[in-house]
């Protein structure tokens, strides 16, 4: 695979279809092979997106008396 600072620069989002599987080096009729995928895991890791933890229930329920909208009559 090519260098991963220059695939991390591109922007994937304007690319074709073609020019985004040259530049992964795979094919879209085969894909990866499972060696393949192994060794990319270990260079890059999982292919997963870390959820970002939310506010908590209680603290959405203070900020509301926190609203300068929300005034009492």
């Amino acid at each position: 695979m090519k260098n991963s600072t220059t695939l991390a620069e591109k922007k994937w989002h304007s690319l074709t279809i073609q020019e985004a599987l040259n530049d992964l080096e795979t094919s879209a009729d085969r894909g990866l092979s499972s060696e393949e995928v192994a060794q990319r895991q270990k260079v890059y890791g999982l292919n997963v997106l870390t959820p970002k933890k939310g506010t908590p229930a209680w603290l959405r329920f203070v900020l509301q008396f926190n609203q300068p909208l929300a005034a009492s009559t």
